[in-house]
């Protein structure tokens, strides 16, 4: 049976800018109630090896390479890249995935020089199906700030152009201090018990979700965010679990109001009352159905609170 398991995908130790041991970071992690993570420490595999000796959960070895024109994120990778001599972005990025690795697009509009040089995508990719996945959500929290409102909007358009392309969120997890919303995470959507490469596998095949802490469950005849589903009118069933939200409860509040399916061009086909229901939609050949929620955080409203990957027609 599949259920939905958080993770953080993006993540430092002390062998890069990280505050964190290797152990600490583990530790951190079981205390957040995160039931896998992804090590992507800056041009280094050199805390590798401690996983092995440390973790009680599932982590997926990566890199997260630091160049001039942006960050790029190898998870599982048979082989590394010279990343301040990159000439053809996509002939590295191929070889990236050529070697049995997932490649993903770090906070692609993070402020770049001089506050972080290289921090935001400024390559010039060529073929977009060399990307797994993109940090939609970063910067530390999933909130609608401008640079993720960016990246959403850039998401949507590749979706738009045939790219199936996996939302992701990003902590960029450094250290604890500072941290907020400590609850959100990237929910992996997995049959049966979590391992590092059942994260691997739902992340390439497009089966996450972003929350603050309520999950959003979507099927349509028993298929799921990641699935492609036939054409024509479709009964969509939604319900939502507030058990993680309930979890970090003392930290910050969570409202659900409003449920949103958002189709191509950012166009929104549906809008109604966040509850446990089904709703019956006319989907279209060559779409995509992206579900998301919205809500108050903290008693503010008009935030972002789940968004689903897309489901496919």
């Amino acid at each position: 049976m599949k259920k939905w398991y958080p993770c953080e995908l993006h993540c430092h130790t002390l062998h890069s800018d990280g505050s964190f041991s290797v152990k600490e970071l583990l530790d951190t992690a079981e205390a957040r109630h995160l039931s896998g993570i992804c090590l992507t420490d800056h041009n280094t595999v050199s805390g590798w090896d401690e996983v092995d000796l440390y973790a009680r959960i599932p982590v997926l070895k990566g890199t997260e390479y630091t160049t001039y024109h942006g960050h790029i994120l190898s998870l599982n990778a048979g082989r590394m890249i010279d990343c301040f001599n990159i000439c053809d972005i996509d002939k590295e990025l191929r070889a990236i995935r050529e070697s049995g690795g997932l490649v993903g697009m770090a906070h692609p509009y993070q402020l770049g020089t001089p506050i972080c040089t290289g921090g935001r995508w400024d390559y010039d990719v060529k073929d977009f199906s060399l990307i797994n996945y993109m940090e939609i959500w970063s910067e530390g929290e999933m909130l609608m700030t401008p640079a993720n409102c960016r990246a959403r909007k850039w998401w949507l358009s590749l979706l738009d152009k045939g790219y199936r392309i996996t939302p992701t969120f990003g902590r960029d997890w450094h250290r604890t201090k500072g941290n907020k919303l400590l609850g959100a995470c990237t929910l992996l959507h997995i049959d049966g018990e979590i391992t590092a490469e059942k994260m691997k596998s739902a992340i390439k095949e497009g089966r996450t979700q972003l929350s603050l802490g309520i999950t959003l469950n979507v099927s349509a005849d028993g298929k799921a965010p990641g699935d492609r589903i036939s054409s024509g009118k479709t009964v969509f069933r939604i319900s939502l679990d507030r058990s993680r939200a309930e979890l970090f409860a003392d930290e910050y509040t969570l409202c659900a109001e409003t449920v949103k399916v958002i189709t191509n061009g950012d166009t929104t086909v549906y809008e109604g009352k966040a509850e446990n229901c089904e709703l019956t939609l006319e989907t279209k050949e060559n779409s995509y159905y992206v579900f998301e929620l919205w809500g108050r955080l903290n008693g503010e409203g008009n935030h972002l609170i789940s968004l689903s990957a897309p489901i496919y027609a």
